[in-house]
């Protein structure tokens, strides 16, 4: 524990806190945004899309289906 001036803590310690606050947030959100997308379309280049074939319904509706 330390024992600091109010006006030190309001004009010094909380201003640099909420920046470097804000940073790091940024930062997380970044890294988290990159992951989920590699996670969720990183396989996606291999992927070929193909028409359906046959009579079927979703031939009809022009639906893929994926091999």
């Amino acid at each position: 524990m330390v024992k600091v001036a109010v006006s030190f803590v309001n004009e010094v310690l909380w201003p640099e806190f909420r920046e470097l606050n804000a940073t790091l947030r940024t930062h997380l959100d970044s890294v988290t945004t990159r992951i989920i997308q590699q996670a969720i379309h990183g396989g996606d280049a291999e992927v070929e899309e193909r028409a359906a074939q046959g009579t079927g319904a979703a031939a009809d509706q022009g639906a893929f289906a994926l091999e």
